[in-house]
């Protein structure tokens, strides 16, 4: 299960649109929901909705305009059986990519550990 948000430009509001595309078969009827934030509502569209059964493959299209809109908005798509689940989300906009940063090696004493010589080690300084 995949969620696509798209924004389209509406004066003040938000209109979000949402593509689910069903990558499994969803055998139990899915719930979406909206998530916003403090202060936010929806103008056309509903919080809550229990999907209709969709086969592997398909595409589910929602349409929401929000109205009041500061912050992030989360759309989340959930199913439970007895036996399983799952969970996705998606969030507009979208939570930017931390970067990988290399780690910060210090000039240690010379050690020799399991026959590698060590002179440079990632510092860890305890909680306090």
């Amino acid at each position: 299960m995949k969620i696509v948000l798209e924004k389209r430009a509406l004066g003040d509001d938000v209109d979000l649109g949402v593509r689910i595309l069903v990558e499994g078969r969803l055998r139990n009827r899915a719930v979406l929901r909206v998530h916003l934030p403090d202060g936010a509502s929806i103008v056309t569209g509903h919080n809550h909705e229990v999907l209709p059964s969709a086969k592997p493959g398909s595409r589910l299209e929602r349409h929401f305009v929000l109205r009041g809109v500061t912050g992030p908005v989360r759309i989340t798509v959930d199913a439970v059986t007895r036996s399983a689940g799952f969970h996705s989300e998606a969030t507009w906009p979208a939570s930017p990519v931390a970067q990988p940063v290399a780690p910060d090696l210090q000039p240690i004493a010379p050690t020799q550990l399991n026959g590698i010589m060590v002179d440079r080690a990632i510092l860890v300084t305890p909680k306090k």
